[in-house]
C-alpha cells in the first residue's frame, strides 16, 4: 500500500484552494497511488480550522472514488475533540482516521494515558482509526509494545510511524499480529522499512514522485 500524504493548497489569500487539490488528486490516482492523506502533518491541519478541515474532507472524498482510500488526521489535543473530529470526518466519508498522539503536556503521555486516549477514540468511531507516532514533531513514541496491544481492538487499522526509526519498525512488525498493519511514514527508510515486514507506507515525497513511491513500493 502506498498513500500520498497530500499537502493542502492554498490560494495567494490564503484560502484553501479546492480546484488545486482536486487536480493534485487526480494525477496521484493516475500514477497508481494506493489512497490519499488529507489533514496530515504535511497537509498543515494544525493550521486549518474545522470549517476549513471539512472542506478539505468533502473535495477529497469527491475526487477519490471508492476503489481508493481517503485517510483523514482527525488528532485533536484532547479524547473529546478526536473523538468529534473522527465523527464530522467518518460523516463526510472518510475511510479511515489517522490519530495523532496528544503532546502539548507530553511528559505525561505515558503508555497508560496514551493507551486510554486511543481506546476511547475507537470505541465509539465509525471507521477504523491509524495510530500516529511523530515523534520528532509532538516529542511522543508509541512503543511497539502499547502499538501491538492497542492493534488488538477492533477498530485499530494500524499505526503510522514517521519516526524513521527501523529498528523500532523491526520491533513493531515483531510483536504484532497479522490484522495490525505497519506503515511507515519516512520517506528516507522507505527500502529498510519494506524489509523490515512494513505493510505499505504513507509518503510526503509521494505527492511529488508518486511513480516512483508506486515503483518502489
Amino acid at each position: 500500500m502506498v498513500f500520498v500524504a497530500a499537502p493542502t493548497p492554498f490560494l495567494a489569500s490564503g484560502a484553501f484552494d479546492p480546484d488545486a487539490l482536486r487536480q493534485n488528486i487526480g494525477l496521484w490516482l493516475e500514477a497508481g497511488i494506493d489512497g490519499i492523506l488529507v489533514l496530515g502533518t504535511t497537509g498543515e491541519a494544525i493550521h486549518l480550522d474545522d470549517a476549513e478541515s471539512d472542506a478539505v474532507i468533502s473535495v477529497a472524498r469527491a475526487a477519490v472514488p471508492a476503489g481508493r482510500r481517503l485517510l483523514v488526521g482527525t488528532g485533536r489535543p484532547t479524547t473529546a475533540a478526536t473523538i468529534r473530529a473522527t465523527g464530522r470526518a467518518a460523516d463526510l466519508g472518510a475511510d479511515l482516521a489517522l490519530v495523532l498522539t496528544p503532546h502539548y503536556y507530553k511528559n505525561e503521555m505515558t503508555p497508560d494515558v496514551l493507551g486510554r486516549h486511543y481506546r476511547e477514540v475507537a470505541d465509539v468511531s465509525a471507521i477504523p482509526i491509524l495510530l500516529y507516532a511523530m515523534p520528532a514533531l509532538t516529542g511522543v513514541q508509541i512503543s511497539a509494545e502499547l502499538g501491538a496491544d492497542l492493534g488488538r481492538h477492533p477498530r485499530i487499522f494500524g499505526i503510522k510511524d514517521s519516526s524513521g526509526d527501523v529498528a523500532m519498525l523491526f520491533d513493531r512488525v515483531e510483536r504484532s499480529n497479522e490484522s495490525f498493519r505497519i506503515l511507515s511514514g519516512s520517506g528516507r527508510t522507505v527500502l529498510p522499512a519494506l524489509a523490515a515486514g512494513v505493510r505499505g507506507c504513507i509518503l510526503a515525497i509521494a505527492a511529488v514522485a508518486p511513480d516512483v513511491a508506486v515503483a518502489a513500493h
